[in-house]
C-alpha cells in the first residue's frame, strides 16, 4: 500500500488492526532481524533440552495426555496404574500436542517436531504483542520493535520456548483475546463478532485455567464501556465451552483415589495441615523476597550473573533496585488505569495471582506477561519525564534531548544486553546442574537414562508397575506405569515441607509395584534431591531383605530396585483388601 507522501507501506493483518495501521520498511526489516536470530538460538535450545526433556514432570503429563487423545484412548493419564481421567489440566493444550503425534506418532523422534511448534507458539508471542500495542498506537513502531526484541530474545524465554508447558500458548490466545475484545467494544454491536470473541475467551480458559482470568479481565473491560449485549453474547458462548469439561472433570475427579488427588486437581490432600497465620506471613514473605528478585533478573540483562544477595547491605541493594523498577511499573500502570484501559485491569487480574500467591514463583510465570511489563516500564518513565517537564520555555530543548538520549541508550542497553547474553547462555542447559554434582552432565544423564530404559524393556514385563521420581518419562520410553515415591499434598508445596511417602499399603494394594527406580527428581540436581531414594532407606529399613538392587547405570546416576511383594505383604493387616 502506498503512504501519502509516495512510501511504501505494508498493512498488518486486517483481523484485528483497524484500517490504515501501518509499519515502514525498515521496521519491517529491524522485526526480521530479529526474527532470525532469535530463529538461530531457539534452535540451539531445541537440540539441547531433549536430554532435559520431562525435567518439569508437567511437559511429562501433558505428552501422555497427548499421546491419549492421538491413540483414541480419551483423556486420560495412561502412566498411572488404573489409568484414571485428566481432569486437572484443560484438554486445550493436550489436543494441540495430539495433532502432531499424530502426525508424528514414533516416541522420542516427534520430540523436535513438538518442540519446533512450541517454539513457533512462544516466538508468536512477543511478536503478536509488539504489533498489538503498535496497531492500538500505545507505543511507536521502533519502541515496539524494542519490546519484541528484548522480550523475544531474553535468554530465559529461549531456554523455556521448548518445553511443552502451557503457559506461552495461553498467553498468545490472551493476547489476541485483548486485542480483539478492544476491537469489538468500538464497534457497532454484531451478533457474529460478540459469538467469536466468546469462543475465543473458551479458546483462552481452555488451553489453561489461568486463562479465567483472562476472560474476566475482557468482560469486566466491556461492562465499563456499557457494552453490555457484547458481553453478554461472549459470556454465553465462552461457558458453553467451558462448562461442559468443568463438569465432565468434576464428575470424574470423584472417581479417583485419594492417592492420585494431586493427579486430577489443584487442591490434594496428603495429611499435611494448613499453615497457621504466623507460617502465612513468613511464607508471603519470603516468596515477595524472590518474586521481587527473581524480576529484576529476568529484566534487566547480566544482572542474572550476580551471585545471589546474601549480606544485609547486598539485600538492602537489591531491594531498592526492585522497589524503582516496581514503582516505574506502577506509574505506568496507573496512567493506563485511568483511561481503564484493557492491559491494566488485566495486569492487575494476572500480577495479583501471582504476587499474593504464597508459593515461590518460577521463571515460567513471570515470562508470559514479560512483554506487559516492559511496556508498563516505559511508560512509566514517559509519565515520570513529562511531569518533570520544566516550565521555563528555554529549558524544555534540552530537557527533550536528554530523554530521548536517555530512553535510546537505555534500549540500546537492554537491546544489546539481551542479544549478549542471549547468544552466551540460551539453551546452555549443562548449567542446570549444581556445582555440587558436577558429574551428572547433560550427556551422563542421557547415556544413563537410556541404558535405565532399555534395561526395564529387557528385563522386566510391560504390565509391571513402577514407583520412580519422573513416572510420565518411564511410561513414555518404556510403556510401564508408575506411581510418585510421595503423595503430594497441596499444603506441602506451599509450606515447602516434604509429603509423606507413599505407603506398602498404596504401592502394594492399589498399585502392585514390583520395581522402584531412583532417578533424579531434577536431572541438574542429581541425588540431592530424589523422594524415590528416601522411599528406599525408609523400606530397606523397616523391612529388611524386601528391596534388592537389580541394575545401576554406567555413572550412578540411575539406580532400579526390585520390590519382594511377598515379604512386604506379610507386615499388611490380615483384611487388607489387595485389589482396593
Amino acid at each position: 500500500m502506498i503512504g501519502r507522501r509516495g512510501k511504501q507501506h505494508y498493512c498488518l493483518p486486517s483481523l484485528f488492526l483497524r484500517p490504515g495501521t501501518r509499519m515502514s520498511p525498515p521496521c519491517l526489516t529491524g522485526f526480521a532481524a530479529a526474527l532470525i536470530l532469535v530463529a538461530v538460538l531457539s534452535w540451539t535450545s531445541i537440540q539441547n533440552y531433549r536430554v532435559f526433556f520431562g525435567m518439569y514432570h508437567d511437559d511429562g503429563i501433558y505428552l501422555v495426555s497427548a499421546q491419549s487423545l492421538a491413540e483414541g484412548s480419551g483423556y486420560r493419564m495412561l502412566f498411572l496404574p488404573g489409568e484414571p481421567a485428566q481432569t486437572k489440566y484443560p484438554i486445550g493444550f493436550s489436543f494441540l500436542l495430539s495433532l502432531i503425534w499424530r502426525a508424528f506418532p514414533s516416541f522420542p523422534d516427534n520430540l523436535t517436531a513438538l518442540e519446533i511448534g512450541q517454539v513457533v507458539i512462544a516466538v508468536a508471542l512477543p511478536l503478536v504483542a509488539a504489533t498489538y500495542l503498535i496497531a492500538t498506537r500505545r507505543v511507536t513502531p521502533a519502541l515496539g520493535l524494542v519490546i519484541f526484541a528484548i522480550s523475544a530474545l531474553n535468554r530465559r524465554q529461549l531456554d523455556f520456548a521448548p518445553m511443552l508447558m502451557s503457559d506461552l500458548p495461553c498467553a498468545l490466545l490472551s493476547v489476541l483475546a485483548l486485542w480483539r475484545t478492544e476491537i469489538v467494544a468500538k464497534r457497532p454491536f454484531n451478533l457474529v463478532s460478540a459469538a467469536l470473541l466468546g469462543l475465543i475467551f473458551g479458546a483462552v480458559a481452555t488451553i489453561r485455567m489461568q486463562g479465567l482470568l483472562t476472560v474476566a479481565t475482557c468482560l469486566i473491560y466491556l461492562c465499563l464501556l456499557r457494552r453490555f449485549r457484547q458481553a453478554g453474547i461472549s459470556l454465553v458462548v465462552s461457558a458453553s465451552v467451558i462448562a461442559p469439561q468443568m463438569i465432565w472433570s468434576a464428575c470424574a475427579r470423584s472417581q479417583v483415589p485419594q492417592l492420585l488427588s494431586f493427579y486430577v486437581g489443584y487442591i490434594s490432600s496428603g495429611g499435611e495441615p494448613p499453615p497457621t497465620p504466623a507460617e502465612w506471613w513468613s511464607l508471603f514473605s519470603g516468596a515477595k523476597k524472590w518474586f521481587y528478585l527473581i524480576l529484576i533478573r529476568t529484566f534487566f540483562p547480566f544482572l542474572s550473573q550476580l551471585p545471589l544477595p546474601q549480606t544485609e547491605l547486598q539485600i538492602a541493594c537489591c531491594s531498592i533496585v526492585c522497589l524503582f523498577f516496581m514503582a516505574l511499573i506502577w506509574v505506568g500502570l496507573w496512567g493506563d488505569l485511568r483511561r481503564s484501559a484493557i492491559l491494566s485491569i488485566f495486569w492487575l487480574m494476572y500480577g495479583s495471582h501471582l504476587f499474593f500467591y504464597p508459593v515461590y514463583v518460577e521463571w515460567r510465570h513471570i515470562l508470559p506477561s514479560i512483554w506487559l511489563a516492559y511496556y508498563f516500564y516505559f511508560r512509566g518513565w514517559r509519565l515520570i519525564a513529562r511531569g518533570l517537564k520544566p516550565r521555563w520555555r528555554a529549558l524544555r530543548r534540552p530537557y527533550q534531548s536528554i530523554c530521548a538520549a536517555s530512553a535510546i541508550l537505555f534500549s540500546g542497553y537492554l537491546l544489546a544486553g539481551t542479544a549478549i547474553e542471549a547468544w552466551q547462555k540460551a539453551g546452555r542447559y549443562e548449567q542446570v546442574r549444581s556445582e555440587r554434582v558436577p558429574l551428572f552432565s547433560p550427556q551422563v544423564s542421557g547415556a544413563d537414562y537410556a541404558q535405565s530404559f532399555a534395561w526395564i524393556k529387557a528385563n522386566t514385563k510391560l504390565s509391571d508397575t513402577f514407583i520412580c521420581n519422573n513416572e510420565p518419562i518411564l511410561f513414555l520410553y518404556t510403556g510401564r506405569k508408575a506411581l510418585f515415591p510421595v503423595q503430594i499434598d497441596h499444603w506441602s508445596i506451599i509450606k515447602q515441607t516434604l509429603p509423606p511417602l507413599i505407603s506398602v499399603d498404596q504401592a502394594i494394594g492399589f498399585g502392585r509395584v514390583k520395581y522402584i527406580m531412583v532417578d533424579p527428581l531434577f536431572r541438574g540436581l542429581g541425588h540431592m534431591l530424589s523422594p524415590a531414594d528416601a522411599l528406599v532407606i525408609s523400606w530397606s529399613s523397616q523391612y529388611p531383605g524386601s528391596i534388592t538392587p537389580v541394575f545401576v547405570s554406567s555413572h550412578g546416576l540411575v539406580r532400579i530396585f526390585a520390590v519382594d511383594q511377598s515379604k512386604l505383604a506379610a507386615r499388611l493387616p490380615a483384611n487388607h483388601d489387595r485389589d482396593r
